[in-house]
């Protein structure tokens, strides 16, 4: 969505899943009432960065197509009738459009340990995925 080059965190369902679970039963209260950004050790990703990574692991060529900012600017308004959830993905995706949607990865460490390198949550995708073995 938007473009290629913007960069955002991003996190793997699965891993955020994990952390979800480690949260929840966490010895002792020092987590309790926390904000916990979570997403890789080497930053936000831009989504040809994304692609180039998961072409080089897989050992396939990726193309990136985008539907532009301008469409999600223009659909934001008319599809709030119809789709609340539909309203929200396209607030949240031009939110990310800023470039801020950057993860402070300090608590997840300390709660969680290292958080991966996005070679490392993208090679495990790929492998979940069956790209690669």
């Amino acid at each position: 969505m938007g473009d290629k080059t913007t960069r955002w965190s991003y996190v793997l369902t699965d891993d955020l899943a994990s952390y979800l679970a480690k949260a929840a039963t966490f010895p002792g209260s020092e987590i309790n009432n926390q904000t916990i950004d979570v997403g890789w050790r080497d930053g936000p990703k831009s989504q040809q960065e994304i692609a180039d990574l998961v072409s080089e692991i897989a050992k396939k060529s990726l193309k990136v197509r985008v539907v532009p900012w301008l469409v999600l600017r223009l659909l934001v308004h008319p599809v709030k009738p119809f789709s609340e959830l539909g309203y929200d993905l396209i607030q949240m995706l031009l939110f990310f459009k800023k470039g801020v949607y950057v993860s402070n990865i300090s608590k997840q460490e300390h709660f969680f340990g290292p958080a991966p390198t996005s070679r490392d949550a993208i090679t495990r995708w790929a492998k979940s995925q069956q790209l690669i073995s």
